[in-house]
């Protein structure tokens, strides 16, 4: 990705993914680079209502390319982008398996857990899903980015414009 930052204070746009112009004027940080002499990151997080993590997950793959991984029902990720991974999931933590729960139910030292942990780590994980699934249109939806070297942040029009694009259009009062 080439670099077209400039070390004074005036505004720069990365060139966006859509083909059209950027919405983000950039400003040049005060130090730019790092110590390391690469640009400084920015981390964000995105978050919205109306768009499912399953399909937030597949408008991140389409506009960054990387390969989708599911870890639960309502969390996922988009890993192998020009980036690193983006985390996407629903903004709450009761619709997400406890790990340490899970982590019980797994085998230890060769044994495998009792009837009684597994049960109660399925009916667990189904309960956390279905109640992701009742929430799914109240609790937002969030993306969070890895850290973006802050030349790129106009790239990030590109997956605002495909998620303008498919959340669902609310009439407005008149």
């Amino acid at each position: 990705m080439p670099s077209n930052h400039r070390h004074d204070h005036a505004p720069v746009a990365a060139p966006p993914r859509t083909g059209k112009e950027s919405d983000v004027s950039l400003t040049t940080p005060p130090q730019p680079d790092n110590r390391d002499g690469r640009a400084r990151c920015v981390g964000v997080e995105i978050e919205f209502a109306g768009i499912a993590p399953l399909a937030a997950a597949r408008l991140v793959e389409a506009t960054f390319g990387g390969t989708l991984k599911h870890d639960s029902a309502h969390r996922l990720r988009v890993a192998d982008t020009p980036w690193g991974t983006f985390h996407i999931e629903l903004d709450s933590q009761y619709v997400h398996p406890d790990a340490a729960l899970l982590a019980r139910a797994r085998s230890h030292n060769g044994q495998p857990p009792g009837i009684g942990e597994h049960l109660r780590a399925s009916l667990h994980s189904r309960t956390r899903e279905w109640l992701g699934d009742m929430v799914a249109g109240l609790v937002p939806t969030e993306i969070v980015c890895p850290p973006l070297p802050w030349h790129a942040l106009a790239e990030l029009d590109a997956l605002f414009d495909a998620c303008a694009a498919t959340a669902p259009k609310v009439p407005m009062p008149a």
